[in-house]
Formats: C-alpha cells, structure tokens, sequence
C-alpha cells in the first residue's frame, strides 16, 4: 500500500491509500508488442485480461522508450550508408537518436579515426 494525502476543496487533507497494481513480468513482452502494433491502453486489457490501472501505468513509464528502441531498430547500416548513435537535447530531455550518414570517404575516415 501506498500512502498519500490528498487535499480536498474545503483545504483539508485527506488521508489516501492507493493499491498499487503491476502487470507480470511474463506479460511486459506481450504488453510491448500490442503497444507497437497501434493497440489502445483498453484493447490490450481486454484481449490480455489485465487490469486497465496495470497496463496504463506499464506504457505510461516505458512507452517512449519502446518507441525510439523500435525506430532505431528499423534503421540499419548498409553498403550505402552508415548509422550512429546521436545524443540530442529535446523538449529538456536527452534522446538517443539514430543519425545516418552517407557511406563516404570522409566519414569513414572520421570514424576510423575516433576508434
């Protein structure tokens, strides 16, 4: 249990607890994958039987995560272009975006100088 007050409109403070619900590990997988396939908070709990509070709270810490993972995956280095990891300040936070580069000469020799 997860105690908190809370305050009401007449200004005094009310003692709250708040039952704390997770989903189970075995079912993060599941959870991640219906998430990046477009499925709503709603869908997923009624097609996995989990609990809305779970799932919500689940996506809600991890889901801009799950996002960049799934874009950086789609990107992949080739014979016509190499692909970096880039540090960017957005919006206060740092994320880590996919950078891709020509496969030329000069960049080449930039990163084989810097390895």
């Amino acid at each position: 249990m997860n105690p908190h007050y809370v305050r009401r409109p007449s200004g005094m403070m009310k003692h709250v607890v708040t039952k704390v619900v997770t989903v189970p590990p075995e079912k993060e997988d599941l959870i991640k994958a219906d998430f990046l396939h477009g499925l709503s908070i709603r869908d997923i709990t009624d097609r996995r039987k989990l609990p809305y509070n779970a799932v919500r709270n689940l996506i809600w810490s991890f889901g801009r995560e799950w996002r960049e993972e799934e874009r950086f995956a789609r990107i992949k280095p080739d014979e016509r272009k190499i692909v970096i990891p880039r540090t960017f300040l957005e919006f206060g936070t740092y994320r880590l975006v996919p950078c891709s580069l020509p496969r030329i000469s000069m960049h080449v020799a930039a990163l084989e100088e810097r390895a």
